[in-house]
């Protein structure tokens, strides 16, 4: 359904109810099936889907001054997923939040108007409690990878309805209805950081955070999955649409080095081109490269710099692999996939038919009057849709409020999901005919396996029954005790004549006790005693012996040498 913004600015965007069961059914694909997996125990986990969609505003900023756009306009969403505890109580696991662009560029009076699609991912964020702790469940992907898998899916597959008028000023609108999927690009900047959307998620021992070099293996897999590992199934087109893809790491001028440091391989190399976006254009880099808000390319266009974008988009390039975002050890990623839209095909339904429908005017010719997806319309669970009313807390201060929340444990994080819920009640009992914020929910059950040994609360309705064997009372063999004195083993009781005890040396034995006893006692007379030899002295005789002459002192030693006088003279 379009929305009405004025009467020359269409935006025909995706409704949050196809988003929603396009990761619903990513979900279900990721569950598994009890015969496809060996496991002993499967239990239904019960996943909350909710989408918070603004209306369409003018985003001039994403090209300001080009002359290549009639009008930009912009929403921004949030998709939330919440897992049903095993004592079941929600808790937010993951979030994206997504910035969608409708451009419409100039065309001549003979030509169709069909808007391009930019959508660029802003932020995505875990909180750490998935898998739940204490039920072990096992999934063939996870729920941020279905997240994300759902949520491009959806954008793909859309499809818009226009009219292509021959009288613009006719009241009669007898015109055919023509369909087509828009031109759609897909903007990504991979930076590393502990956290996004979940506030302390970064205390929370269950989230695993991954540096800059996996964070970009981690996109680089993700969104090759999802465009080309896929197949063509997911557009529902009979003619493939051409895909152009590439990813760049500023600093790293090869791809062989880029794969080498971010180990992400050559595997893929015929999906991807290495390099920036835009190699080859001559242009301005202000002109080119489209600025989103919270991008490091805007800051550099907008700096000094880069001359304010006056740079070309090589040297631009330059700047980034040495600016402090990019470089100084750090290193970021930034992905684009361009998917071609398809040829309108003429539809046999007039715009009069479909006036009671909102309808977007349009300067030119044509006139986009709705929207349409070929995903697969059939869904389980019922979608709730409210509108907030203008009143109330904005998109940015429901983004303010999820941001004050606490994430650090699980048990604050069920509490901060409830203050959550909370607000969105809310918001939902107050809305009014205002729809400034569109807040949609949905729930999914998915099967999923859990390791034999954890403890898990399923319903019998829905987990499958484990078989039980009881055995009657003539098969179970009982351990004998040992207590029993006919079982008991036989213990050899020695006499008292083969009883020897010792003999305590405090109390006198007498030759009675001795004799008692039958020990031999020997009498004083055949006890021989060891003599004791004295050592040997050697006595020296008196001539043997060397006496030292004594020394005498120095004043006796000199008056000897003296010598004598003659008393006669």
């Amino acid at each position: 359904m379009s929305m009405n913004l004025d009467s020359s600015s269409p935006h025909p965007c995706i409704s949050s109810d196809e988003v929603l069961k396009s990761i619903a059914r990513e979900l279900k694909t990721a569950g598994i099936s009890n015969s496809t997996h060996q496991a002993s125990t499967f239990r239904n986990q019960r996943f909350l889907l909710q989408s918070f969609l603004t209306i369409p505003e003018r985003a001039s900023y994403l090209f300001p001054g080009s002359k290549n756009y009639r009008s930009i306009h912009v929403q921004e969403r949030l998709i939330l997923i919440a897992a049903e505890t095993t004592d079941h109580n929600n808790v937010l696991i993951a979030g994206v939040e997504v910035l969608e662009y409708t451009l419409t560029p100039h065309t001549s009076d003979n030509q169709a108007i069909v808007p391009e699609r930019f959508v660029y991912i802003a932020k995505i964020d875990t909180s750490g409690n998935w898998p739940i702790p204490g039920s072990e469940s096992q999934m063939k992907k996870s729920p941020v990878r279905a997240l994300v898998h759902g949520y491009l899916n959806a954008m793909r597959c859309h499809k818009i309805k226009v009219s292509i008028s021959s009288a613009p000023s006719s009241t009669e609108c007898t015109q055919q209805l023509s369909t087509c999927t828009p031109k759609t690009s897909l903007y990504v900047f991979a930076r590393a950081q502990p956290q996004y959307l979940f506030a302390q998620s970064i205390k929370n021992r269950g989230k695993h955070i991954l540096n800059d070099r996996g964070l970009i293996r981690w996109w680089k897999n993700m969104v090759g999955s999802a465009y080309f590992k896929q197949g063509d199934n997911s557009n529902n087109s009979s003619t493939k649409r051409p895909i152009q893809a590439s990813w760049h790491i500023p600093g790293c001028e090869s791809e062989r080095h880029a794969a080498a440091i971010t180990q992400t391989g050559t595997d893929d190399a015929d999906m991807w081109t290495y390099g920036h976006h835009y190699k080859g254009s001559k242009g301005l880099s202000r002109d080119i490269i489209p600025q989103f808000p919270d991008d490091p390319k805007s800051r550099m266009i907008q700096s000094d710099t880069s001359g304010r974008g006056a740079a070309d988009v090589n040297t631009f390039w330059e700047l980034m692999a040495i600016s402090e975002e990019c470089g100084a050890g750090r290193m970021t990623g930034f992905f684009r996939v361009v998917e071609e839209g398809t040829p309108l095909e003429p539809s046999t339904e007039a715009v009069a038919e479909r006036e009671e429908e909102e309808q977007v005017s349009m300067d030119s010719d044509v006139t986009v009057v709705e929207e349409e997806t070929t995903l697969d319309p059939s869904t389980e669970v019922e979608v709730i849709e409210e509108d907030v009313s203008e009143s109330e807390p904005d998109y940015t201060d429901m983004i303010n409020v999820l941001l004050n929340l606490d994430f650090a444990s699980l048990e604050t994080s069920i509490e901060s999901t409830q203050r959550w819920q909370g607000y969105v009640n809310k918001w939902r009992n107050m809305a009014k005919t205002c729809d400034s914020l569109r807040i949609q929910e949905h729930e999914v059950d998915v099967q999923v396996a859990v390791k034999s040994d954890a403890h898990v609360a399923s319903s019998p309705a829905t987990a499958p029954a484990t078989p039980v064997n009881f055995l009657g009372a003539g098969m179970i063999k009982r351990k004998a005790t040992t207590s029993s004195p006919a079982t008991a083993a036989p213990v050899n009781v020695l006499g008292a004549g083969m009883i020897k005890r010792k003999v305590t040396t405090s109390s006198p034995v007498t030759p009675a006790a001795t004799a008692a006893i039958g020990i031999n006692v020997l009498d004083a007379g055949l006890i021989k005693r060891k003599e004791t030899a004295s050592p040997p002295v050697n006595f020296l005789g008196a001539s043997l012996i060397k006496r030292k002459q004594p020394t005498a002192p120095p004043s006796i030693i000199e008056e000897a040498k003296r010598p004598k006088l003659d008393d006669t003279k």
